[in-house]
């Protein structure tokens, strides 16, 4: 009886188990990227550095208003020493020195930690448009490789005809040998892409769980919210004067140079060598230069992404009238066959070739969508 009860536990503990793991999950472009989101390790690692930089800011600036006020209280005691007659070892001069340099060595410190903590900041409150990126990245090449997978499926069943005609042909001497191996290499690479097409749809379909959290027997369905793009273009110089203002390496490049000019400051207030002074003038003349190279780098990056568009509206247009004629070869291909012209294989091949026209066409308004979010992206991100 106890060997009974236990195993309808293990039983009942298996089927909850394989209805756990074989969950249908279907996923929207709102619902992935929330999902992605919500787990993200890389968000979560650098909120945790943000916070840690944020606590040694505050640590150094602590410590340098400290020292700021022992300056203080040793420049009244020396002031009133001085209106006292009091004689001043040289000790204090030199304690007093030491307390007047760490001041300012505490602000150079936290000028060059303050840089770094504001451009984490930055890259903190872009860290979605990364992630969103990569769902829509992701999500459009599944939607394509599902679609190229059902089509090939019925592609194969169409060789796999084929062959079987060629094979009778070939039997009753009406078939050469190279058109009957032609028939058969046709029939392995049809079966071969269909291989390369879920091989490549598995893998991507991991990646995808893997960014939204969900378990690796989950079965994904797809909804197609990429067929509509925002195909309203601004002039390129919109999106170049807002990537001077927002990116965030043009940003990181200002807190730097900010930074390298207090810490230049610093140095010229403190009782500091002449060393100091010029290293902290070359660091000065270096961040304007990475400054103005970052700028460089920032119109390269737009151009390039703009002309991405244009070249995916243009590939579009190409795609769409591809569509056309493919479309219009199936119907007359269908007229033909309808007049007993043509065989079901012929038919079937036009069929194949309007559908596999509508499914690039498709993957292209997609590249599109892609296209534009990545244009809109630079402006904020590198």
């Amino acid at each position: 009886m106890k060997k009974y009860i236990a195993m309808s536990l293990l039983l009942m503990l298996i089927s909850s188990q394989m209805v756990m793991t074989f969950a249908e999950v279907v996923i929207d472009r709102n619902t992935a990227i929330e999902m992605a989101i919500s787990s993200s390790a890389s968000k979560e690692s650098l909120e945790d550095t943000t916070l840690d930089l944020h606590a040694n800011m505050a640590n150094l600036y602590r410590y340098a208003q400290q020292q700021k006020d022992a300056e203080e209280n040793y420049s009244k005691m020396i002031e009133t020493m001085t209106k006292m007659g009091l004689p001043i070892a040289d000790e204090m001069i030199f304690n007093g020195e030491d307390e007047f340099n760490a001041f300012y060595s505490m602000q150079i410190q936290y000028a060059s930690i303050n840089a770094q903590y504001l451009a984490l900041k930055d890259s903190l409150a872009s860290v979605d448009l990364q992630i969103i990126s990569g769902v829509d990245t992701l999500l459009t090449n599944l939607l394509y490789l599902k679609e190229m997978i059902v089509l090939q499926d019925n592609y194969i069943a169409v060789q796999e005809e084929l062959l079987t005609d060629a094979e009778t042909q070939y039997t009753l001497g009406l078939l050469s040998d190279n058109a009957y191996e032609d028939a058969k290499a046709d029939y392995q690479i049809a079966v071969y892409e269909k291989q390369q097409f879920n091989y490549k749809e598995e893998n991507l379909e991991l990646q995808l769980k893997q960014m939204l959290g969900l378990s690796m027997g989950d079965d994904i369905v797809l909804s197609d919210d990429y067929m509509s793009p925002n195909t309203d273009l601004e002039p390129i110089e919109v999106y170049q004067t807002k990537a001077l203002e927002n990116r965030n390496d043009i940003k990181s490049a200002r807190y730097q140079l900010d930074a390298a000019k207090s810490i230049y400051d610093y140095n010229m207030s403190a009782v500091s060598d002449l060393m100091n002074v010029f290293k902290a003038n070359m660091a000065v003349e270096k961040a304007a230069s990475d400054l103005e190279d970052t700028k460089i780098d920032v119109y390269k990056d737009i151009l390039q992404a703009y002309n991405a568009v244009e070249d995916a509206e243009k590939t579009l247009e190409i795609a769409k009238k591809s569509y056309e004629v493919a479309l219009a070869g199936q119907r007359q291909a269908q007229i033909s066959y309808d007049q007993g012209l043509i065989k079901d294989t012929d038919l079937a091949l036009a069929k194949f070739s309007a559908q596999n026209s509508l499914a690039t066409l498709k993957s292209n308004i997609r590249t599109l969508y892609l296209a534009i979010e990545t244009l809109n992206n630079k402006t904020v991100v590198q």
